[in-house]
Parts: structure tokens; C-alpha cells; sequence
């Protein structure tokens, strides 16, 4: 309900009404999942409300992902990355 109250005030009524017709959207998703449809529509829903808060944040920001690779970033991640999968598989293996 504080989503909503937040994104009335910043989004246009254009782009609010796009906002309200996809909540409806996965109200009738909720109802099919609960009336046994199954995991397909739970999959089906998170896929449809990640895309749409993905645009709706897009549309907001005004601003597009970049794709930049740095291999200064992999130099320091690297390391602890493979810390991370050494304690992984010692706790699983």
C-alpha cells in the first residue's frame, strides 16, 4: 500500500494507470496460483512483476543499464570469490 501511495506522487496518471493495470494483472496471477494452477503461473508472475518493476523503475530514473566490463574489478573480486567457493565446497563436500 506504501508502493502505491509512493508511486501516485511520483508517476504521471499515464504512467500510474500502466502501474494499476499490472497490479490487477497479478491479482487474477495470485488467484490462479491459489486456485491450483499451479507452479508454472508462480513462475509465470514473479517473471511479469520483475519485468514490470524493471521498466517502471526505467521509465522513473530516465536512465539505462551500461554494460562495462573492468578487469581491475575481477583483479580484486577474484580472490574472495574464490575464498567463497573454497568454504562452499569444504561445508558441502
Amino acid at each position: 500500500m506504501v508502493i502505491s501511495i509512493v508511486l501516485a506522487r511520483i508517476l504521471g496518471p499515464a504512467d500510474y494507470g500502466v502501474v494499476a493495470i499490472v497490479m490487477i494483472f497479478i491479482t487474477f496471477a495470485n488467484v490462479f496460483v491459489s486456485d491450483g494452477f499451479g507452479v508454472r503461473s508462480l513462475v509465470a508472475q514473479y517473471l511479469i512483476g520483475t519485468l514490470i518493476s524493471t521498466a517502471t523503475l526505467g521509465v522513473v530514473l530516465q536512465k539505462k543499464p551500461q554494460l562495462i566490463f573492468s578487469f581491475d574489478a575481477i583483479k580484486k573480486l577474484l580472490p574472495f570469490g574464490m575464498r567463497v567457493l573454497g568454504v562452499g565446497l569444504l561445508i558441502t563436500g
